[in-house]
Formats: structure tokens, C-alpha cells, sequence
């Protein structure tokens, strides 16, 4: 199968410049920002965290509640799922037909993802074609989903270099000698956020090292990996949602002294947990509802904006939460151990053509 992009092309590098890039991006300042790396655990040695599956839904609200506010988003500008461990802005375009970034606050642009090329920033259309079809074929236009989107940036960031699970984000403005953490240099982007001109601002560009990536690889390599493995991933990704969501909310059932506050417990987790499984069809061919809209009914019946619901409606609500919540954890239980293998096959493709692209 064959998958090319229509509307966005990536320009073409070599592979020396290509690796001139990458070291660019390994000696340049790195922040930890949202994700666990370069942070002490427990043990007190530093952390790694990958871009990919969170380890817990907690994380992911939480972490999209803080990039809403250290942006300036609205809500709606963010997209956030446990198939990616970190929030990620949705590009807006403008009446001139550029594609931004647009948050109003200056301080969120030392970030990668303030700088994000067209390619990368909004989910892709490409032709599907099947590698044995006639020539004349035109294949079928498919448009990505908003996770294959994210999902595929998590790969293309991290091959970059400009995410490092071991070391943070690379600082994308002191790449250009600006430095937000100074007043100067916070002044010197507010005023550009707010229109203002600036030589160097106005010529930041991050397409080169996505270019970089591609041309170790190829043009499609990231299209193709989650081609591979998307199935695996969106599977532990709903496997960690049920699973972390169910334990939450037993921890939380068995903290609280009213059913006013089970209810509330009840009402948010199936709320949470509605959202993040609003993919995911029937588990059953027998069922009429998904888990999603069978959450959306346990969180109905006990809307505090509508009803007063009786301490036993409450105590039924919550029982109903645990167990769907537990009939997606058993149905992806082997979630982990296929995403293992899944991503082995993919990795070993990858390797293949960077040793190829490096010969």
C-alpha cells in the first residue's frame, strides 16, 4: 500500500545535511516541559518518557489543563488523548491562508510546538493506492484522523531530535539566540506576538529538520509507520484509559463520605472517560451502544444540572462505570504485548532504510 500526501510537500535534503541537523539539535538547549524526562523519580535518577501512550489518563488532563493555560488556547484549540502523552495545539487558518500557531501568550513560544510547518501541524491528505493497482489507477483520498495526526507528529518529533525523551524539548528561540527566560527577550516576542516585525522571529523555521528525518528515512516513512501501528497504539491507548480510570475511581469511591460527592466522582470519570473512548466501536456485535455512548448514559443519570439522583441511582452509576470500564480493560488486556510486537516490526523497517539512506 502507497500513501501519498496531496497537500503539503516537504523540501529535500541530503543525507550529510541531514545529520548536520540532528547535531544541531542534540548540542542545543533543551527544557523539560509536560513529560517526565530529565525530571528525578522516585530513585532520584533522571527520567525518560516517550511521546507515545500515556501511562495515565490523570496525566493527560492534567497536562492539557496546564498547556491550555500557559498558552492563552481556548479549549477547543487543543487536542488531547491518551494515545500521546502531551497536548497539541490545532493550527488555525488564517484569511490569508497562512496556517498558525496563534496563542496570545509570548512566553509559550520557545516551544516546538509554537513553530510547526503547515506538514506537521494539521492532519494530512494523501491518495492510498495498492502497490500492485494499474497505473492509471487514482487511488482513494483519505484524510487523516485527528489521532493518526497526533500520532504521527509524536514519531516526526522525536525522530528530529527536537523532542528528546531523555532530555526535554528543544528551546526553539535560544536555537536563534532569543531567550524568553530573560525580560529582554520575553519583551522582544511579545511584542512580535502582537504584530510587531522582527527579523528574526519572522524568519524561524523548523520544515529543515523535519526534512532532515525524511531524508534518512523517507518522504513517507512516518505516514507508513502509523499505517503499521496505529491499531496498536489507539488499543493500549484505550487500554490505559479504562484501566488507570477504573483504579481512580475506586481509590476516589472509597475516599468519599456522601453521595453528592460519589455522584460528582461518577459524573467527571465518565465524562473523562466518554471522551477518550469515543472511537472505540461495540465490544460486543450484540451491543446496540458503544462504550462511549454507554458511559454518556451513566454520566446522564446523574448530571448534577438535571437531576437530584437518589443515594442508590448514584451507587448504581457507579457500579455500571466500574464495570465498563473493566469490560475495555479485559478486551484489551493483551494491549501492551501486541504494541510491543507491533512496534518491533516497524522499528526494524526504519532501520533497514536509515542504514540505507547513511550508506
Amino acid at each position: 500500500m502507497t500513501d501519498t500526501p496531496t497537500d503539503q510537500t516537504a523540501p529535500t535534503i541530503d543525507a550529510r545535511e541531514a545529520l548536520q541537523r540532528f547535531e544541531q539539535l542534540e548540542q542545543a538547549l533543551h527544557r523539560p516541559y509536560l513529560t517526565y524526562a530529565s525530571l528525578p523519580g522516585d530513585d532520584g535518577a533522571p527520567q525518560e518518557e516517550s511521546l507515545v501512550v500515556a501511562a495515565h489518563a490523570r496525566d493527560t488532563v492534567q497536562r492539557a489543563e496546564r498547556y491550555i493555560q500557559d498558552t492563552g488556547l481556548d479549549p477547543d484549540q487543543v487536542y488531547f488523548d491518551p494515545i500521546v502523552t502531551v497536548p497539541l495545539p490545532k493550527y488555525r487558518e488564517d484569511d490569508d491562508g497562512a496556517v498558525r500557531f496563534g496563542a496570545p501568550n509570548a512566553a509559550a513560544y520557545w516551544h516546538p510546538l509554537a513553530w510547526l510547518p503547515e506538514r506537521q501541524a494539521m492532519p494530512l491528505t494523501y491518495v492510498e493506492r495498492d502497490d500492485d493497482a494499474d497505473p492509471d489507477d487514482e487511488g482513494i483520498e483519505v484524510q487523516e484522523t485527528d489521532a493518526e495526526w497526533a500520532l504521527r507528529l509524536a514519531f516526526e518529533l522525536t525522530a528530529t531530535g527536537l523532542y528528546n525523551p531523555a532530555s526535554g524539548w528543544v528551546d526553539v528561540l535560544a536555537l536563534h539566540d532569543v531567550r524568553i527566560d530573560t525580560p529582554a527577550g520575553l519583551a522582544r516576542v511579545e511584542a512580535w506576538v502582537a504584530g510587531g516585525a522582527d527579523t528574526v522571529l519572522d524568519r524561524i523555521d523548523l520544515e529543515p529538520y523535519f526534512a532532515a528525518a525524511d531524508a534518512l528515512y523517507d518522504d513517507e516513512w512516518a505516514l507508513d509507520r502509523v499505517g503499521q501501528t496505529f491499531l496498536a497504539y489507539q488499543s493500549a491507548a484505550w487500554h490505559v484509559a479504562a484501566h488507570t480510570l477504573a483504579d481512580d475511581l475506586a481509590e476516589a469511591s472509597a475516599a468519599v463520605r456522601s453521595a453528592d460527592g460519589l455522584a460528582a466522582v461518577v459524573f467527571r470519570t465518565a465524562a473523562v472517560a466518554s471522551q477518550f473512548l469515543r472511537d472505540l466501536p461495540p465490544l460486543d456485535a450484540r451491543d446496540e451502544l458503544t462504550p462511549a455512548e454507554r458511559l454518556d448514559e451513566i454520566g446522564a443519570c446523574i448530571d448534577p444540572e438535571e437531576h437530584a439522583p437518589t443515594p442508590d441511582v448514584v451507587q448504581r452509576a457507579a457500579t455500571d462505570l466500574a464495570a465498563e470500564l473493566e469490560r475495555v480493560r479485559s478486551a484489551f488486556d493483551t494491549a501492551e504485548t501486541d504494541l510491543e510486537a507491533s512496534e518491533r516490526a516497524a522499528a526494524a523497517d526504519l532501520e533497514h532504510i536509515f542504514e540505507g539512506a547513511t550508506k
